[in-house]
C-alpha cells in the first residue's frame, strides 16, 4: 500500500470509531432516558442478521432520531476539537505570548502545520457529511424527526464555512509571506 493511503485510513480511524460509538452511546442514552423497551432480532437471511426493534414505530423513531442526534454531536465535537486547533495553534499564526504558555504547560505538542491540521480537519470534516447523510436517509425514510435533519444540516454548512474561512487566511497569510520570502532568497543567491 502507498503511504498516502496508509496515512488516510490511518487519520480516518479515530473519526469512524468516533461515529461509531457515538450510535452506540446514542441508542444507550436514548433507551434509557425514554425508557424504551427494545429487544433483539435475528435473521439469517439479511445482511445485518442482528438488530435491534421496538415495539412500535412511535419508539423506533424516537431512538433513531435520538441516537443519531448523539452520534452527529460526537463527531461534531471530533471536528470542533481540530477546527479550534487550526484556529488557535496554527504554527504559522500563533503568537510568541501563546507559545509561551503552552511551553509552560507541557502542551506545545497542540502547535501544528496545515498540512497535519487541514488533513485531519477535512478526514474529521469527510466524517461529519457521512454521518449527516446517514442521519439525513433516516429522515428521508421517516425514520427520524425532520428537526434533527435540519439541525445538522446548518451545523455541517457552518462547520464548513468555518474550516473553509480559515483556510482561505491561511492562503493569504501565505501570499503576504511568499514576496518576503522569494526577495530574501533572491538577494541571498550570488
Amino acid at each position: 500500500m502507498s503511504k498516502s493511503l496508509i496515512k488516510l485510513i490511518d487519520s480516518a480511524l479515530l473519526p469512524a470509531a468516533v461515529m461509531i460509538v457515538g450510535k452506540v452511546v446514542g441508542l444507550i442514552i436514548t433507551n434509557i432516558i425514554f425508557n424504551l423497551d427494545w429487544g433483539i432480532a435475528t435473521d439469517p437471511n439479511n445482511f445485518f442478521s442482528v438488530r435491534i426493534v421496538y415495539p412500535t414505530v412511535a419508539d423506533q423513531i424516537t431512538a433513531t432520531s435520538y441516537s443519531n442526534l448523539i452520534m452527529y454531536l460526537f463527531v461534531f465535537t471530533g471536528f470542533l476539537f481540530v477546527l479550534v486547533q487550526a484556529l488557535y495553534f496554527h504554527s504559522s499564526h500563533i503568537t510568541p505570548h501563546m507559545i509561551a504558555k503552552l511551553a509552560t504547560n507541557n502542551l506545545l505538542n497542540l502547535i501544528s502545520d496545515s498540512f497535519e491540521i487541514y488533513y485531519k480537519a477535512s478526514v474529521w470534516l469527510v466524517i461529519l457529511w457521512i454521518s449527516f447523510f446517514a442521519l439525513f436517509i433516516n429522515v428521508l425514510m421517516e425514520r427520524a424527526y425532520d428537526w434533527i435533519g435540519a439541525v445538522c444540516f446548518i451545523s455541517s454548512i457552518l462547520a464548513t464555512v468555518m474550516l473553509l474561512r480559515d483556510v482561505s487566511s491561511e492562503i493569504q497569510i501565505a501570499k503576504r509571506n511568499l514576496p518576503k520570502v522569494a526577495s530574501t532568497s533572491f538577494k541571498a543567491s550570488p
